[in-house]
């Protein structure tokens, strides 16, 4: 999986989309989350991050990683209540990294 896509619908209307980037063989990235704020809580990020997850840990990927904004108040407890950690590797500032 070089770079793979998933979508969320509702009613046929795209409410959300999730992109992933392979960097290594057992390590992708999560490179957006993104949904249609009418849809803001309503759980289509949370369906998302899980589909993604679920789908990298079928593909055998032991870890995801990606960047967050921390200016944006809801990104660090949306991703944490998800199972997201603050990446100790003090080269990689802002990362979150979710073992699949």
């Amino acid at each position: 999986m070089p770079a793979a896509k998933g979508a969320a619908d509702l009613d046929g209307r795209v409410v959300g989309l999730a992109r992933l980037t392979e960097l290594t063989p057992d390590l992708v990235a999560l490179d957006q989350v993104s949904t249609d704020p009418a849809v803001a809580g309503q759980g289509v990020g949370r369906w998302l991050l899980e589909h993604v997850v679920s789908g990298c840990r079928e593909a055998g990927y032991s870890a995801i990683c990606g960047t967050i904004f921390r200016d944006v108040a809801f990104n660090g407890p949306f991703y944490g209540r998800l199972g997201g950690v603050e990446d100790p590797d003090p080269h990689v500032r802002h990362s979150v990294r979710t073992h699949a």
